[in-house]
């Protein structure tokens, strides 16, 4: 070995002892990924769909919300019956040279309450909104049990909350399903960190979907990779070594997710 090849050597062993890594674990590092976080608030272990297969549709959820006061209004249509009450002769004692008056709301008064309550029934005031759910109809009806569907938002199940949300805001949970229905992704790795461990002592389903047959779910045990002489505790890495997940339209792959668990599911590709 020359003196050139010398140096080259030494210089390599330096980069590798200060990085911590040889160049080809470099490249194995650089990777797509995604992640999500979700919040189980509804009392119960519920069925996760990650990615609900074609099955799914959009369903709009349209609230109307008043945003006029019944107080105001009434003040505002009592002013209207006072400031036309005006005092009319009822009737007339001749022989007593009497008369009998009665307060009485004009007709005015009256065509002005009318025009007034005609504009609130015509214009009333509030806020529309849609809001769009995936429904988890179509995969139920298909034979295919799950509670919610991974979303951009909090889906309410008996009245209680359970929450989903990207890790990254310019990174939509929608954006990502939509895309890997044209675009298939290869997933290598899956690391899951949770506040309640029970979650690793469950299964992962997945099953190719088609409009033909109902194809049986295969199971991942998470158990499998968590072990008790891991430091951290609340996480596992599932790697998919011996072949990679294709995460598609047609594939569903569902997890459950205990009552009370905060869970980050990071995706790499």
């Amino acid at each position: 070995m020359n003196n050139r090849e010398i140096v080259n050597r030494s210089k390599k062993i330096l980069t590798n002892k200060f990085t911590g890594m040889e160049k080809e674990n470099v490249s194995n590092a650089i990777m797509n990924k995604f992640q999500f976080k979700i919040k189980n608030n509804t009392g119960a272990t519920r069925k996760l769909a990650i990615v609900p297969s074609y099955l799914v549709f959009i369903k709009s959820e349209v609230e109307f919300s008043g945003n006029g006061d019944p107080a105001s209004l009434k003040a505002a249509m009592d002013a209207i019956i006072n400031n036309g009450k005006k005092d009319v002769v009822k009737s007339v004692d001749f022989v007593g040279e009497t008369t009998a008056q009665e307060n009485v709301v004009s007709a005015d008064a009256i065509a002005l309450l009318v025009d007034y309550l005609s504009q609130k029934l015509a214009f009333p005031t509030g806020t529309v909104s849609n809001k769009q759910i995936a429904s988890t109809g179509a995969l139920n009806a298909a034979g295919y049990a799950v509670d919610v569907i991974l979303q951009d938002q909090t889906v309410q199940i008996d009245n209680k909350d359970f929450v989903m949300e990207a890790a990254n805001p310019s990174k939509k949970i929608y954006d990502f399903l939509t895309y890997i229905k044209t675009n298939p992704c290869l997933l290598k790795e899956v690391t899951i960190i949770s506040t309640d461990k029970s979650a690793f002592s469950t299964d992962m389903e997945v099953a190719i979907l088609d409009p033909f047959k109902r194809n049986p779910e295969q199971l991942i045990d998470m158990n499998q990779f968590y072990s008790k002489y891991q430091i951290a505790e609340d996480r596992i890495d599932l790697r998919f070594d011996k072949g990679e997940l294709e995460l598609s339209d047609v594939l569903l792959w569902t997890m459950n997710v205990p009552d009370n668990a905060e869970m980050s599911i990071i995706l790499r590709f």
